[in-house]
């Protein structure tokens, strides 16, 4: 637990000096430790950079992370490792995001998948390519699914469907990445009938889909409203023109172009007072003098659309006005809400029909069976032209995409082609026991409905989760009962893994028929602080979980045969992020325990996460993500996710495995993260542990530097007057302030505004002492950075006197 504990202090006190020894006492005298604590403690003084020793029989061994070529090789492959192979149908492939490019893995084992109760088995012969998609496939969004139209033909149905046939024809909301083969909720699918045609209907239903749920559902659109639809809105806002019109309110569009305005005249038969176009006047004016109202009761937005414009928007809406806003949005370009309207009944309602998918997906089933009703009444139609384009053309369609109001449909077809698919070749796949018992610590939240999912398309069929408020929560009880239909046995032992007679009665509850043969355990409570303030309440709580729980589960288990033990760690407890001296502390306790059941020959593999986006704690706390990203650290999705599970469990069996692997550390990626943060001073960037990632970091960024502190002073004394020295470091200070707190470089008042009235709080707080400290040599005391007189200008003094400049005043 030290370990971590030190590395967490240090990071949020970087002038602290301290160097921990662990030794190893079975192979170690007294007379050795005696000597090894003189030793470290001379090479403190001299100013060595090594801070952590493992002393075994009077030896000292420094840590360093490597990367783990043996695991690389053979479950992480280069994108040049992809080879052609023209497309034929019946292939079983996935798509999958390298780089921002599409390739393809071979699926031949989702064959051997047994159907959940409700879903079939489609194969593919048209998927739309939509706006959601084409931000995954570039980079810009973090979901795992890029495909979420398909149409095709059933080939596999599942025990408890009915009304569909192997050979049916159907369409529907399929989330996955372009597959050949895709297993699909059964309520989420139509059979294609007489009249019907496959192309149209998909094209139709992400639009559609948007629009109906936003003005039918959220706002409630009523006859003679009016409904202001913005300018970036997509084939969504396509939609929501023809829904407006169908439910007899009076739509006004802002678009970008003369095109655009020339196609919805045609295409929607609107007038030229309801189309906006672009000009000096605000869009609330224009729309004023447009509708002779003063707000638009509906004005439909998405997550694309400027923010500046949106805003006004709200601004301006009507009394019980509904602002809709459709679609992805990113965490950091989010702004605060003016309250002003809500003041007037109005409602802002966001929504995003990837999230309707995953925690209310029948409500898809019930917009795609109205979209369909609306097609074959003859009331809508697509959204302009169809382009119909060969799968292996995938990339080609993602770099020409536009959903501008004056673009069609992309649609991608599974049929043979001369130029090839890029398919990257197979590794190791990863099979569970469908006649054993899988014991699950801490997962019945969004990352137990991954995992579960993931295991039983690898043959698992039997769970046991371990969990302190069992299925009181609703999540939990839906993740079960979702876990029950998909086919698999579940236990759920209501039970705290803290206490040890709690483990010891789930093991016990285990029937000997489904004997248990792996383990994941990823209980943890976050309660985080800085070390000086954290009171030791907060400290148990967050530790007790990661370390008595572990403890308790290795002694419940000496006995059992496992094919793996998994305790999920944490990047936290390998960095020493500050402010979770607690978490860190308890997740090198957790790294720790699997070297231990490593040299005692038992299964083991410590998981070291990075923030995992999209599932799980960071997913419903988006708050942490930002923090996180502005400390220049990177996450990784939930495929990836489950990639590292897959190589922490497969690796189990091979001798002299890891007994910890650590993920979110890739050179490239860090150095872009730091890049996007606008900082180059990672907290961790001068432990020595980290020196050969740091050296391929900067061997693939050579103009790369580690800190500015040498410039920044040099500047500073080199300044002709003390007024000057002042400002360069006020300039300076400023730049940092207003990227950390992101406050506007303009809305600073150095001379008058107190430093804590920006929104300075003790977690950043603590990393900007460590930056004062790098940038300036200063050590300030935190309290005197928050203090009532603390100005930008006062600091700018307290750091040019500390560089002997005399300061007048």
């Amino acid at each position: 637990m030290v370990a971590g504990l030190a590395r967490s202090i240090t990071s949020e006190q970087i002038s602290l000096n301290l160097t921990t020894l662990d030794f190893d006492l079975e192979n170690t005298t007294a007379a050795q430790i005696s000597s090894a604590i003189l030793t470290a403690a001379k090479c403190q003084v001299s100013g060595t950079s090594e801070s952590e020793y493992y002393v075994s029989d009077g030896m000292f061994h420094i840590s360093r992370l490597i990367s783990n070529d043996s695991i690389n090789d053979v479950y992480a492959f280069p994108k040049e490792s992809t080879e052609p192979v023209l497309f034929e149908s019946g292939m079983r492939l996935v798509g999958q995001v390298q780089s921002g490019q599409v390739t393809f893995a071979r699926d031949e084992e989702s064959n051997d998948d047994i159907l959940p109760a409700n879903s079939v088995e489609v194969r593919a012969t048209v998927c739309g390519l939509s706006k959601e998609g084409v931000l995954v496939i570039s980079g810009s969004d973090y979901p795992t699914t890029f495909s979420h139209e398909i149409g095709g033909v059933i080939e596999r149905v599942g025990s408890s469907v009915s009304g569909f046939a192997v050979g049916d024809e159907v369409v529907g909301f399929s989330f996955s990445n372009f597959a050949t083969h895709q297993q699909v909720d059964s309520n989420l699918l139509q059979k294609i009938t007489l009249g019907d045609s496959l192309a149209e209907i998909t094209s139709l239903l992400m639009a559609y889909g948007a629009a109906l749920y936003g003005l039918k559902e959220l706002a409630n659109l009523r006859p003679q409203e009016t409904v202001l639809i913005l300018s970036g809105s997509g084939h969504a806002g396509l939609a929501a023109i023809k829904m407006s019109q169908l439910m007899k309110a009076v739509p006004y569009v802002a678009v970008a172009t003369e095109a655009e305005a020339k196609r919805l005249k045609a295409e929607f038969d609107l007038t030229e007072a309801q189309i906006l176009l672009p000009t000096s006047v605000p869009l609330a004016l224009q729309f004023k003098e447009a509708s002779g109202h003063s707000g638009a009761d509906v004005v439909f937005s998405s997550g694309l659309v400027d923010s500046a414009v949106a805003q006004e928007c709200w601004r301006n809406i009507t009394v019980f006005g509904r602002f809709i806003d459709s679609g992805r949005k990113n965490v950091l370009n989010r702004t605060v809400l003016d309250t002003v309207p809500f003041h007037r009944g109005a409602n802002y309602m966001s929504f995003d029909i990837l999230d309707i998918y995953a925690q209310k997906a029948q409500i898809l089933g019930e917009l795609l069976r109205f979209t369909i009703s609306l097609y074959r009444q003859g009331s809508i139609k697509p959204l302009g032209a169809i382009s119909e384009i060969p799968i292996a053309d995938l990339d080609d369609a993602v770099s020409a995409f536009s959903d501008d109001f004056s673009s069609g449909k992309t649609l991608l077809t599974y049929q043979p082609s001369e130029k090839p698919l890029n398919v990257t070749r197979s590794r190791p796949s990863l099979k569970f026991h469908g006649d054993a018992t899988y014991l699950l610590v801490g997962c019945l939240g969004g990352l137990g409905r991954s995992l579960t999912s993931w295991m039983m398309k690898k043959g698992a069929r039997r769970f046991a989760f371990l969990s302190r408020s069992g299925t009181d929560g609703e999540q939990a009880a839906i993740l079960v009962e979702d876990v029950k239909k998909a086919g698999a046995g579940v236990q759920v032992i209501r039970g705290d893994v803290t206490v040890k007679n709690d483990v010891e009665r789930a093991i016990k509850a285990i029937p000997s028929k489904y004997p248990l043969r792996g383990v994941v355990h990823a209980a943890m409570v976050l309660k985080d602080g800085l070390f000086y303030s954290m009171t030791y309440s907060n400290w148990v709580t967050s530790t007790l979980p990661k370390v008595q729980g572990t403890i308790n589960l290795n002694k419940a288990l000496q006995a059992t045969d496992l094919d793996f033990f998994i305790t999920t760690s944490s990047t936290s407890g390998t960095l020493g992020t500050p402010g979770q001296s607690n978490y860190a502390a308890g997740n090198a306790f957790m790294d720790s325990m699997s070297r231990h059941r490593h040299l005692n020959n038992k299964p083991s593999t410590s998981l070291v996460l990075p923030m995992v986006l999209g599932v799980g704690y960071v997913a419903e706390h988006p708050e942490i993500e930002e923090a996180l990203k502005r400390k220049g650290i990177y996450g990784i999705d939930e495929e990836h996710l489950l990639e590292a599970f897959e190589v922490s469990m497969a690796i189990q069996s091979q001798k002299g495995a890891a007994d910890h692997v650590v993920v979110g550390m890739d050179p490239s990626k860090l150095q872009k993260s730091l890049h996007e943060a606008a900082t180059t001073d990672g907290f961790w960037m001068e432990d020595a542990r980290f020196r050969s990632l740091i050296h391929t970091m900067k061997s693939a960024s050579p103009t790369s530097t580690s800190g500015s502190s040498a410039s920044i002073l040099s500047l500073i004394n080199a300044a002709a007057t003390p007024a000057q020295s002042i400002e360069i470091a006020s300039e300076h200070f400023m730049d940092k302030l207003s990227r950390l707190l992101m406050v506007p470089r303009d809305e600073f008042e150095p001379d008058t505004k107190r430093i804590s009235s920006y929104g300075l709080d003790s977690m950043i707080g603590a990393e900007l002492r460590n930056w004062i400290f790098k940038e300036f040599a200063l050590d300030i005391p935190f309290q005197q950075l928050l203090g009532e007189s603390m100005t930008v200008t006062r600091f700018a003094g307290l750091v040019c006197a500390n560089q002997g400049i005399v300061v007048e005043g």
